[in-house]
């Protein structure tokens, strides 16, 4: 094998390897958010006041439609906690 074919072998086992990480990390992050909002729901808060407070800024148009105007919610993480402060109304 010359030193041509190992350079490109070697560089797409690199990409491969970025390209799945990228993936497993991306997984892992919707996973847990996909858990932190099903478990304040189980807790009694209002999946859409707990949708746009952990959504943010990360949001589509539609999204930030449904959230505009809603009084805003606090989210607290601490580890192994999240607590939601509805507003005093």
């Amino acid at each position: 094998m010359s030193s041509d074919e190992k350079f490109w072998i070697a560089f797409w086992a690199l990409a491969a390897a970025v390209a799945i990480t990228a993936i497993i990390s991306v997984a892992c992050v919707d996973y847990s958010r996909t858990q932190r909002v099903t478990d304040l729901i189980a807790k009694g808060a209002d999946p859409i006041k707990v949708h746009c407070a952990l959504s943010g800024t990360d949001m589509t148009w539609r999204e930030k439609q449904l959230c505009y105007g809603l009084p805003q919610v606090t989210v607290i993480q601490q580890p192994g906690t999240t607590i939601v402060q509805q507003p005093h109304q």
